[in-house]
């Protein structure tokens, strides 16, 4: 694996020394800059162009996720990773909606916090701990999305095959979907394998969360069936 060049901003000094020590520690990872505050964290971010930024919404930095807009629109490249001290649903909404690729609660081990940022790094979403499915309906049922559809995204995928993504991301197993669309629950199976190659994503967990983030994601009403 190539090196993943990470920018740090906010959370108490200590905090943040401690994290800077844990990442330079791994051999892929160079922790690049670091910051306390957003004016510091746009122009870091321009600067330094990291790969992952890892934003604090900790009290220190009150305007997380108004940085966290900015910057991804600044940063297109970039992958921001929201890291949390408890974190609710809502927060979580507003996290993607401002265009955050992770969500990472400070609870989680070590070494599932490398692999988070690992995987964030190659471009995928990731939710630690991951959500439930529900939770997931409800952000597509909130609006919390843009629902604009994505071209490219769109133009990967058959009818069908956008179809099964909108019934993954509201929650409904192989054989709720086999069951909707009248096909086999193997056919079912075959779609999603599929989908998740076209996309290059590991499982339905992040299938569901790739639907939410690229506005791929539709409440079931709005979907056609054939």
């Amino acid at each position: 694996m190539r090196g993943i060049r990470v920018l740090l901003v906010g959370g108490k000094e200590i905090f943040r020394e401690g994290l800077i020590r844990l990442l330079n520690e791994q051999p892929h990872i160079d922790v690049v800059s670091q910051c306390n505050n957003s004016r510091q964290a746009v122009s870091k971010a321009k600067e330094t162009n990291p790969d992952v930024l890892i934003i604090d919404t900790s009290p220190v930095l009150a305007d997380a996720l108004m940085t966290t807009n900015k910057i991804s629109r600044l940063c297109p490249r970039t992958k921001i990773t929201v890291l949390t001290d408890g974190g609710n649903e809502e927060e979580l909404f507003s996290a993607i909606k401002q265009g955050a690729r992770g969500y990472i609660n400070k609870d989680i081990s070590v070494d599932d916090f490398i692999k988070c940022i690992e995987l964030i790094a190659q471009g995928e979403i990731v939710i630690a701990p991951v959500i439930s499915t529900k939770s997931l309906k409800d952000l597509v049922q909130k609006g919390g999305i843009r629902k604009g559809k994505d071209a490219e995204n769109r133009a990967l995928l058959s009818s069908r095959e956008l179809e099964i993504v909108g019934l993954v991301a509201n929650g409904f197993t192989n054989k709720e979907i086999a069951q909707k669309l009248s096909i086999t629950d193997n056919t079912s199976k075959v779609h999603i394998r599929n989908i998740l190659n076209k996309l290059q994503l590991r499982n339905r967990q992040h299938l569901a969360a790739y639907a939410v983030q690229h506005g791929l994601a539709v409440e079931t009403s709005q979907i056609e069936l054939k």
